[in-house]
Protein backbone atom coordinates (compact mmCIF):
# COMPACT_ATOMS: atom_id res chain seq x y z
CA UNK A 1 0.00 0.00 0.00
CA UNK A 2 2.94 2.36 0.59
CA UNK A 3 3.78 2.25 -3.12
CA UNK A 4 0.60 4.15 -3.94
CA UNK A 5 0.96 6.89 -1.32
CA UNK A 6 3.69 8.82 -3.13
CA UNK A 7 1.92 8.99 -6.51
CA UNK A 8 -1.35 9.83 -4.75
CA UNK A 9 0.37 12.58 -2.77
CA UNK A 10 1.96 13.98 -5.93
CA UNK A 11 -1.37 14.00 -7.78
CA UNK A 12 -3.01 15.77 -4.85
CA UNK A 13 -0.27 18.44 -4.78
CA UNK A 14 -0.56 18.99 -8.53
CA UNK A 15 -4.34 19.30 -8.30
CA UNK A 16 -4.16 21.79 -5.42
CA UNK A 17 -1.46 23.85 -7.17
CA UNK A 18 -3.60 24.00 -10.33
CA UNK A 19 -6.55 25.44 -8.41
CA UNK A 20 -4.97 28.84 -7.93
CA UNK A 21 -7.02 31.97 -8.17
CA UNK A 22 -7.70 33.49 -11.57
CA UNK A 23 -5.67 36.65 -12.10
CA UNK A 24 -7.50 39.84 -11.21
CA UNK A 25 -7.88 41.95 -14.33
CA UNK A 26 -7.72 45.72 -14.05
CA UNK A 27 -9.87 47.99 -16.18
CA UNK A 28 -6.76 48.71 -18.25
CA UNK A 29 -6.37 44.96 -18.84
CA UNK A 30 -10.03 44.65 -19.84
CA UNK A 31 -9.86 47.60 -22.22
CA UNK A 32 -6.62 46.55 -23.95
CA UNK A 33 -8.06 44.77 -26.98
CA UNK A 34 -9.85 45.44 -30.23
CA UNK A 35 -13.52 46.46 -30.08
CA UNK A 36 -16.29 46.85 -32.67
CA UNK A 37 -19.72 48.47 -32.59
CA UNK A 38 -22.67 46.71 -31.01
CA UNK A 39 -24.98 49.73 -30.73
CA UNK A 40 -24.76 53.48 -31.20
CA UNK A 41 -27.52 55.95 -30.34
CA UNK A 42 -27.92 59.68 -29.91
CA UNK A 43 -30.57 61.33 -27.73
CA UNK A 44 -31.67 64.94 -27.79
CA UNK A 45 -34.55 65.65 -25.46
CA UNK A 46 -37.27 63.06 -26.06
CA UNK A 47 -35.86 62.06 -29.44
CA UNK A 48 -33.50 59.05 -29.68
CA UNK A 49 -31.90 58.06 -32.96
CA UNK A 50 -30.32 54.70 -33.77
CA UNK A 51 -27.11 56.02 -35.33
CA UNK A 52 -25.82 52.52 -36.10
CA UNK A 53 -28.71 51.86 -38.51
CA UNK A 54 -27.76 55.01 -40.45
CA UNK A 55 -24.05 54.25 -40.79
CA UNK A 56 -22.48 53.03 -44.00
CA UNK A 57 -20.99 49.50 -44.10
CA UNK A 58 -17.52 51.03 -44.43
CA UNK A 59 -18.05 52.69 -41.02
CA UNK A 60 -19.71 49.73 -39.32
CA UNK A 61 -16.64 47.54 -39.59
CA UNK A 62 -14.23 50.04 -37.99
CA UNK A 63 -12.09 48.66 -35.15
CA UNK A 64 -11.28 50.55 -31.96
CA UNK A 65 -7.97 49.17 -30.71
CA UNK A 66 -6.75 49.99 -27.21
CA UNK A 67 -3.22 48.87 -26.47
CA UNK A 68 -1.58 48.08 -23.15
CA UNK A 69 0.99 50.83 -23.84
CA UNK A 70 -1.89 53.33 -23.31
CA UNK A 71 -2.33 54.22 -26.97
CA UNK A 72 -5.43 53.76 -29.10
CA UNK A 73 -6.18 53.64 -32.79
CA UNK A 74 -9.40 53.78 -34.77
CA UNK A 75 -8.79 51.57 -37.76
CA UNK A 76 -10.66 51.09 -40.99
CA UNK A 77 -12.11 47.62 -41.13
CA UNK A 78 -12.04 45.46 -44.22
CA UNK A 79 -14.13 48.04 -46.09
CA UNK A 80 -12.84 51.56 -46.63
CA UNK A 81 -15.23 54.35 -47.52
CA UNK A 82 -12.71 55.61 -50.10
CA UNK A 83 -9.70 53.71 -51.45
CA UNK A 84 -7.41 56.60 -50.48
CA UNK A 85 -8.55 56.66 -46.83
CA UNK A 86 -5.72 55.86 -44.41
CA UNK A 87 -5.99 52.56 -42.50
CA UNK A 88 -5.63 54.43 -39.18
CA UNK A 89 -8.37 57.06 -38.96
CA UNK A 90 -7.41 58.41 -35.54
CA UNK A 91 -4.86 57.59 -32.85
CA UNK A 92 -3.43 58.94 -29.63
CA UNK A 93 -2.99 58.26 -25.95
CA UNK A 94 -5.66 56.93 -23.62
CA UNK A 95 -5.96 56.91 -19.83
CA UNK A 96 -8.51 56.52 -17.07
CA UNK A 97 -9.26 59.00 -14.30
CA UNK A 98 -8.34 57.84 -10.78
CA UNK A 99 -11.77 56.25 -10.19
CA UNK A 100 -11.69 54.58 -13.65
CA UNK A 101 -15.11 56.04 -14.44
CA UNK A 102 -13.88 58.29 -17.25
CA UNK A 103 -11.78 57.35 -20.23
CA UNK A 104 -9.65 60.06 -21.82
CA UNK A 105 -8.91 59.67 -25.52
CA UNK A 106 -6.39 62.37 -26.20
CA UNK A 107 -8.14 65.46 -24.82
CA UNK A 108 -11.68 64.06 -25.11
CA UNK A 109 -13.33 62.26 -22.22
CA UNK A 110 -16.14 59.71 -22.15
CA UNK A 111 -18.00 58.14 -19.25
CA UNK A 112 -17.37 54.43 -18.76
CA UNK A 113 -20.78 52.87 -18.06
CA UNK A 114 -19.59 49.26 -18.25
CA UNK A 115 -16.31 47.53 -18.96
CA UNK A 116 -16.01 43.75 -18.85
CA UNK A 117 -14.14 41.23 -20.93
CA UNK A 118 -17.12 41.08 -23.33
CA UNK A 119 -18.63 44.58 -23.19
CA UNK A 120 -17.52 48.20 -23.41
CA UNK A 121 -20.25 50.79 -22.88
CA UNK A 122 -19.36 54.48 -23.22
CA UNK A 123 -21.43 57.65 -22.98
CA UNK A 124 -20.67 61.31 -23.62
CA UNK A 125 -22.35 64.63 -24.34
CA UNK A 126 -21.98 66.05 -27.81
CA UNK A 127 -22.33 69.85 -27.89
CA UNK A 128 -25.01 71.19 -30.20
CA UNK A 129 -26.98 72.55 -31.60
CA UNK A 130 -28.71 70.36 -30.90
CA UNK A 131 -26.79 68.97 -27.94
CA UNK A 132 -27.01 65.19 -27.74
CA UNK A 133 -26.20 62.37 -25.38
CA UNK A 134 -24.18 59.74 -27.28
CA UNK A 135 -24.38 56.16 -26.08
CA UNK A 136 -22.12 53.53 -27.69
CA UNK A 137 -21.70 49.85 -26.88
CA UNK A 138 -18.87 47.71 -28.20
CA UNK A 139 -18.07 44.01 -28.22
CA UNK A 140 -14.66 42.43 -28.75
CA UNK A 141 -13.64 42.34 -32.41
CA UNK A 142 -12.90 38.87 -33.74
Amino acid sequence: MKRFRLPLLLLTLIAVAGCGKDPVLTKSDLLAKAWKYKSFSASAGALTVDVLSQMRPCELDDIYRFKSDKTFAVEEGLTKCAPTDPQIKESGPWRFNAAETKLYLGTDSVEVIELTSTSLHLRFNEPGPPAALIDIKYVPAQ
